[in-house]
């Protein structure tokens, strides 16, 4: 039994080492997004709360240039608090980088919960594919850093259609408008914000992704009324289209 144990330790281990590792982007995922333009790269650290209560979160943005083996490394530092709503995505932080031909560079996006690490996106330009265990995305061209997108689904991202017909209809849209862009939804569908007669001679919103009915009210013209409207409606729409991705990426899995 006593020469059992460091097998049975090892084993323990290595379970523990692995269930770490699928729990990191679980709750919130990292998202280091990278653009091209000639010599530089534009790094765009992003990130995603799916949980379904707010969080006090940290992120570290680190970017290691190395051009050849002769050349010191050079480290660049991003670090920042913040405060993510339930599925609410945000920029944290962004940088453009000058990049030398052969430049080999590293972008570590972390995001920390009290100190742990809980989600983590790692992108390697000019590396060499399985560098290590964190399995990164390596880029040779440059010009194939941006993922591709089908020019008529780029065209209807983000997009918010207006149809309204009072005043206090239209400020909604406004208020609805300004959190949906403040919020960088920038969902892949389009949203409708429309307005209609409803009984008694008011009128009611409704918002829609294409046909789906993400939310409807009855209009009153009061400011703090409308604005926490706006305020609700811009976080069911926020996850609707989290939930989508979610089942997206489910199907694509399966």
């Amino acid at each position: 039994m006593r020469l059992l144990y460091p097998q049975f330790l090892f084993i323990v281990l290595c379970c523990s080492s692995l269930l770490a590792q699928e729990a990191l982007n679980e709750e919130v995922e990292a998202k280091a997004v990278i653009e091209s333009r000639g010599e530089l790269i534009d790094v765009t650290a992003t990130v995603l709360n799916k949980a379904e209560f707010s969080k006090s979160l940290k992120y570290q943005l680190t970017v290691f240039k190395k051009a050849s083996e002769a050349q010191s490394e050079a480290k660049m530092n991003s670090e920042g608090y913040f405060i993510l709503e339930p599925e609410e995505q945000k920029i944290l932080a962004q940088q453009s980088i000058n990049v030398e031909e052969d430049q080999r560079i590293i972008i570590l996006l972390l995001i920390l919960e009290d100190e742990r690490v809980i989600a983590k996106d790692r992108v390697v330009i000019n590396g060499r594919e399985g560098e290590d265990n964190m399995v990164p995305m390596v880029v040779r061209d440059l010009e194939t850093v941006v993922k591709k997108e089908n020019p008529e689904a780029a065209m209807l991202r983000g997009m918010v259609l207006e149809n309204t017909k009072t005043k206090p209809g239209r400020d909604f849209y406004k208020m609805f408008y300004s959190l949906y862009t403040a919020n960088n939804i920038n969902g892949p569908k389009i949203v409708r914000v429309d307005e209609e007669l409803a009984i008694g001679g008011n009128t009611q919103i409704k918002i829609l992704v294409e046909e789906q009915l993400i939310a409807k009210f009855v209009v009153n013209p009061r400011s703090d009324y409308l604005q926490q409207l706006a305020e609700n409606s811009v976080a069911r729409v926020r996850r609707y289209f989290a939930q989508l991705e979610r089942y997206e990426n489910q199907q694509k899995r399966y």
